[in-house]
């Protein structure tokens, strides 16, 4: 019970913050995105494994003797002696909680293979009575009781069904009692506290939820038009989680697809929020994901049409100083990195990365009718948007083919109006790493334009390659710290080789040139973590994919696999990783700084390795990270703004302070460890469960920040699991 009592007091804090809302909301959007399903071929069939399932009622017995056969919905008893009296044999369930003054009813439907009397009792942790009830039962029929917790909370309450001697002469022989469909619920109280995908699921998907501790042994599914139970299922799997320090539970109601809307209400007391079934359910998301970068945009004039509170003039178009010169260049435009006005290559190239990606694996989700910046100019709004961050990173090449780190001023911002901040700006020093990122992104985006605009493809792999020779030429890595006095976003990096992995793999993917395969094989040798990330920091991923993509690859078929089993073993982790967690996640309890990207980017690595080798386990698993994203955690909240019951209203972003509105379908950092910043210092402490470091605080930017790089990759997360 105190890791029941320690659950609630963590939701307090997180939901605490909510009360402040901004004056100004933004809807979200409702749209529909045609469907088209891909063919799959060599597929992998999902293994569903029975949920495994250990009833939380227990036989007692004094002098009486009798055998229990519970099934999750029957708690059934053969009494071979009935014992002395009617207490002296009972099935019973402790761990109920009975809130203050609050109104319970007790549901069931009993059947017993002899007309005779059995006891209800319902008591709290220090045996106080809130019910006690003798009835008949005989022949199947339906009960319902009212009972009033007139004592003060308890989270360890009982109820117990005395099913003893009751006297009469039906006792001298062996007979069997049924309680079936024992129910017990409230509406005194809030109890939503069953962690659902608050926006909902796909009709044909896996449907899982998850409890923090033990609430009976069955739920049924309601339909909230109707008020019908649809579906009635299990609970089980008890799992301790370390990260929540809870014991988790789940059900699963995958076998109900019907379009609707609906709630889960378990055995004893919980419920959870509406959700949806439906086709589209994910459809308005993935607009506003996306749309949320183009809000971020620098440089551009934001129209009241579709930016609605955001809309502004031209911001930060000012010339900037290379910084330790007197030279000013022009690297207006791209997208504000997260909360702060920074502009940087290594997260605008990830976040290039995960839209083009997404755009690769479903290009007709990605029309023109999105209401963004360029809509309706015949052109997929999805490269509108990547358009205008790679028109900036093309002003970031130096003439040596080199590529400066970021533009930054050298304090952050006061909370202003991007078009408000007229701090002088800096563009801070050539890096490799940001160099071998450029040359990457460019050559992958000159492969997604090259038949829809020939002449912009021919610029990008020109650039590509022009930053690659500059790698060549600059074999060491080169990657400077912020200068004294700059306090600006570090982005520190202690390896260059994933970044000239990535650029050598996507040269490579987009020209067949052997000059780029045989980099990226020496990159392998010298050290195969090369291969591995799909943050900004670790960008290895990248490369390896696109290498397993390209065909020629396959000319050196040693090579090829050793790639292959590199990969697919860390999707195989990643299936390991989620079996072993109570909310199916693959964090492996590393809830640190962007923990939420790390979810959504080990949800893209599932369904990259799914292109390479189709899986549906690593499509079910996929879909597991984006449910945690969007409310089956264990702070009951969707992560995503404006989405779900429950999520956050008070990010740490410069533009939604100033201007005190909601930014909606941002993905916020998350739950983080590490306590970094004063606001979860405040609130919590070393002793706090790591996935419950979380705050909907604006000053939280260790929890509570978004960046474009965490948005890309839900834009991929979402689009890539339509099919």
């Amino acid at each position: 019970m105190k890791k029941f009592l320690t659950c609630l007091l963590c939701i307090f804090i997180c939901a605490s913050c909510f009360n402040k809302k901004s004056e100004s909301v933004v809807e979200p959007t409702i749209t529909e995105i045609p469907e088209t399903i891909k063919t799959r071929e060599n597929l992998v069939p999902l293994y569903v494994e029975d949920i495994p399932f250990e009833s939380s009622w227990s036989i007692i017995a004094s002098d009486g003797n009798g055998v229990s056969h519970f099934e999750y919905n029957d708690v059934k008893t053969e009494i071979l002696y009935p014992g002395a009296n009617i207490g002296a044999l009972a099935v019973y369930r402790e761990g109920i909680p009975f809130s203050k003054d609050a109104n319970y009813v007790l549901t069931f439907e009993s059947e017993s293979s002899v007309n005779r009397n059995i006891q209800i009792i319902a008591s709290d942790d220090k045996g106080n009575i809130l019910f006690d009830n003798i009835i008949q039962v005989g022949e199947k029929q339906n009960h319902s009781f009212d009972l009033k917790m007139n004592f003060d909370t308890s989270w360890n309450g009982k109820i117990q069904f005395n099913i003893g001697n009751d006297g009469s002469e039906n006792m001298q022989t062996q007979h069997t009692v049924s309680l079936k469909n024992i129910l017990l619920k409230t509406s005194d109280i809030d109890t939503r506290n069953v962690k659902v995908n608050q926006l909902g699921y796909l009709p044909n998907a896996q449907k899982k939820f998850v409890v923090p501790y033990n609430v009976g042994d069955y739920y049924n599914v309601i339909d909230t038009k109707t008020n019908q139970i649809v579906y009635t299922g299990k609970i089980g799997r008890e799992l301790v989680n370390e990260g929540s320090k809870e014991t988790n539970y789940y059900g699963n109601f995958s076998e109900l697809t019907t379009p609707g809307t609906y709630i889960i209400q378990t055995q004893i007391v919980l419920t959870s929020f509406e959700f949806n079934i439906e086709n589209s359910v994910y459809d308005g998301l993935l607009v506003d994901a996306l749309k949320m970068l183009s809000l971020q945009r620098s440089g551009s004039y934001l129209d009241e049409s579709w930016a609605k509170g955001f809309a502004r003039e031209n911001s930060h178009f000012d010339l900037a100083y290379i910084y330790d010169t007197d030279k000013t260049i022009d690297v207006s435009g791209g997208w504000y990195d997260a909360g702060d006005y920074g502009r940087y290559i290594k997260t605008g190239f990830k976040a290039v990365m995960d839209l083009l990606l997404a755009y690769s694996f479903n290009p007709q989700y990605f029309g023109d009718n999105f209401n963004m910046a360029d809509s309706n100019n015949n052109n997929s709004d999805l490269l509108d948007e990547v358009k205008h961050e790679l028109n900036w990173m093309f002003k970031m090449q130096d003439s040596s083919g080199g590529v400066y780190n970021k533009v930054v001023s050298k304090d952050f911002a006061g909370y202003v109006s991007p078009e408000d901040d007229k701090s002088k700006l800096y563009v801070l020093p050539i890096s490799t790493n940001a160099t071998a990122d450029f040359a990457g992104a460019m050559a992958y985006a000159s492969i997604i334009f090259k038949d829809l605009d020939k002449d912009y493809a021919d610029k990008c792999l020109n650039a590509s390659k022009k930053a690659y020779d500059y790698l060549q030429a600059n074999p060491e890595m080169n990657d400077p710290l912020n200068p004294e006095k700059f306090d600006a976003g570090e982005y520190r990096d202690d390896s260059d080789l994933d970044e000239r992995l990535f650029a050598a793999s996507a040269l490579f993917y987009a020209t067949n040139e052997s000059q780029y395969l045989q980099k990226a094989k020496e990159l392998v040798e010298k050290d195969e973590r090369s291969l591995l990330g799909l943050n900004w920091q670790t960008v290895g991923t990248y490369g390896e994919y696109l290498l397993l993509k390209n065909e020629k690859t396959k000319d050196d078929i040693d090579f090829y696999n050793r790639l292959y089993n590199h990969f697919m073993a860390q999707a195989d982790s990643m299936l390991n990783f989620a079996s072993t967690d109570g909310y199916f996640l693959t964090l492996q309890n590393n809830y640190n700084w962007g923990s939420n990207m790390d979810v959504a980017n080990n949800g893209m690595l599932l369904m990259l390795a799914d292109d390479i080798s189709p899986n549906d386990n690593y499509v079910d698993k996929a879909f597991d990270q984006l449910h945690y994203l969007l409310g089956r955690n264990s702070l009951n909240i969707s992560f995503i703004t404006g989405y779900g019951d429950v999520y956050p209203q008070n990010i740490h972003n410069r533009m939604t302070i100033a201007k005190n509105i909601e930014m909606v379908g941002a993905l916020v950092g998350g739950p983080n460890r590490n306590l970094e910043d004063a606001i979860v210092k405040e609130y919590f402490n070393e002793n706090t469960p790591y996935a419950k470091v979380y705050i909907d605080h604006n000053m939280s930017y260790s929890t509570n920040e978004v960046a474009i790089y965490w948005n890309s990759v839900l834009v991929f997360l979402i689009s890539s699991l339509k099919r």
